[in-house]
């Protein structure tokens, strides 16, 4: 429990408007975290400062906080820390056409960031496949990826550099605004995806792109979830240029259903979800072309997106894909799972099976265009012999990765999922090494304690 001088303190920094410490004002923020005692809103990077040197001074966890919706857990705080939003830190301040570079503050919403830079005919790739209220904070912190990753990269390829505050209360600036910057260590890349273990960014520079002239946006529906994955291997072996591959299974198909989200046929046993672009010429010329081979691979039927809006719902009903899985049951045990893009047919054929063998209730659905895909279990951990299943399911999901080259490979990081069944294979990276990295930039270890101990297992 906090003390009410540390509160007091806190709001003598930010304002007393903007230190949260009662339920209603905890629950009309949606805060996930039912144990969290104070949640603080910093205006500007000195208030983001000061906030954490006096967070450091009297060694109190502080977990940095975007709008909450990654599915990893790792903005979810406990009793006796400060939850430190970032949700009025929410300014574009700059977009140039002439340099492709935006500056951002980290509580700015990427779809409000999608369309800014569209207007101006500039194009952001990353995004977040779960949901685009997702903040740029919480997408850097998270390393998203996103639907795109496929043809552009995930967030990772777009960080140029950024202001972050360090528990020390001193302001760290790092990376530039040029292209090219080789001067020192690519701190920039250290913070991307450090979820808040190291400090909190308050301004990001980020690379931008023309925006594509066209996109097309088509629906290959297969009977069996494998041949959907292996059609997608067959587009990428053939070079035909996709910027989205996206599968999903029967079972994820029939959890939109029930929630009145599905555009796809009722019956499907999967679909593959593509999107192609470039030029009007170009874009229309590679989904014929990738139709061909979904066809060649079995694929019942074929359609595509006359409109805009009618490609809209389709990729709604992806990013969706979790959310309405995540009701199935108490519980959902999410996991990445990754192989080279030549096993991924095997892989999905793979989890099929154990869905028939082990009577799990398992979804698939994923970036299967990358060989990253998510198996997410619905799960009553009330169940003994469920998690007992489940536990039996995830360690032959090891066991078949091993085979075919792969690895659980979360691309957020261990957050929630850290307390999962599936971590079996440890990465060889000395956390030694990672422990001092984390000392030498946060020595009393208050920044987001929570994901330090489960990704130090």
């Amino acid at each position: 429990m906090l003390s009410p001088e540390l509160i007091s303190r806190l709001t003598d920094i930010v304002g007393g408007d903007h230190v949260l410490d009662g339920t209603e004002d905890l629950l009309a923020r949606a805060d996930r975290a039912a144990e969290v005692d104070v949640v603080v809103e910093p205006e500007n990077e000195r208030q983001t400062a000061e906030v954490l040197q006096l967070a450091s001074k009297e060694g109190v966890p502080v977990v940095p906080r975007g709008s909450g919706t990654g599915p990893s857990g790792g903005s979810t705080a406990r009793e006796g820390q400060v939850v430190l939003s970032t949700a009025r830190m929410n300014r574009i301040l700059s977009i140039s056409s002439d340099d492709l570079i935006a500056v951002v503050e980290p509580g700015v919403k990427l779809d409000d960031l999608h369309r800014a830079v569209e207007e101006r005919g500039l194009f952001y790739p990353p995004d977040a496949a779960v949901d685009r209220a997702a903040t740029l904070g919480g997408t850097i912190g998270e390393s998203t990826s996103g639907l795109r990753a496929l043809k552009y990269g995930g967030t990772r390829n777009y960080v140029m550099g950024m202001k972050i505050a360090l528990p020390s209360g001193e302001i760290l600036r790092t990376g530039a605004t040029t292209l090219k910057c080789v001067t020192g260590y690519d701190l920039a890349r250290l913070f991307t995806g450090s979820r808040g273990t190291l400090g909190v960014c308050v301004e990001i520079y980020l690379k931008l792109l023309p925006l594509p002239e066209a996109r097309a946006t088509t629906v290959a529906v297969f009977n069996r979830a494998r041949d959907a994955a292996e059609a997608s291997f067959n587009i990428l072996e053939k070079g035909i240029g996709v910027s989205v591959l996206e599968l999903m299974d029967r079972t994820t198909l029939r959890a939109l259903a029930a929630q009145g989200r599905s555009p796809f046929p009722n019956d499907a046993g999967a679909v593959l979800l593509m999107e192609t672009d470039g030029t009007a010429a170009s874009a229309g010329t590679r989904a014929v072309e990738a139709a061909k081979v979904c066809r060649a691979c079995g694929a019942v039927d074929m359609r595509k997106a006359e409109t805009p809006r009618a490609a809209d719902v389709l990729w709604k009903a992806r990013r969706s894909a979790y959310p309405v899985l995540s009701k199935m049951k108490p519980a959902t045990v999410l996991e990445e799972v990754r192989v080279p893009r030549s096993g991924v047919a095997d892989l999905v054929g793979a989890l099929m099976a154990l869905v028939e063998i082990e009577g799990v209730s398992m979804a698939v659905f994923g970036h299967v265009g990358e060989g990253r895909i998510h198996p997410a279990i619905s799960a009553d951990m009330g169940d003994e012999q469920e998690i007992d299943r489940i536990e039996r399911t995830l360690g032959k999901i090891a066991w078949e990765l091993h085979s075919l080259g792969g690895r659980f490979g979360p691309e957020r990081g261990m957050g929630l999922g850290g307390t999962s069944f599936a971590r079996r294979n440890i990465s060889s990276e000395s956390p030694d090494l990672a422990r001092r990295v984390k000392e030498a930039f946060d020595p009393k270890g208050i920044m987001n304690p929570q994901v330090q101990r489960v990704e130090s297992r």
